[in-house]
């Protein structure tokens, strides 16, 4: 995980929470944080193989039919009891 500076994004940023994953397979640590943002994103390509803006009917059908990290699936929960 990379430290998220305001100074790097242009504008603030909000932290959210912090989430702590303990699975079968190992375990993590992350923050939510939360911006607004006008400009394009570009993701480090060896690290992201795709991406894209969706609207919250459009991810809840991928949370449903397609394969999500487990930590990833209690990110998104926790996100949106907020």
């Amino acid at each position: 995980m990379r430290p998220a500076r305001s100074s790097c994004i242009g504008g603030p940023i909000r932290f959210l929470f912090r989430h702590r994953y303990r699975g079968s397979h190992g375990q993590a640590w992350g923050a939510v944080y939360e911006a607004d943002w006008d400009r394009d994103v570009r993701h480090q390509e060896s690290e992201v193989a795709w991406s894209a803006w969706v609207d919250q009917t459009e991810l809840d059908r991928m949370l449903r039919e397609l394969p999500f990290c487990p930590d990833s699936l209690e990110i998104f929960a926790r996100w949106r009891a907020l």
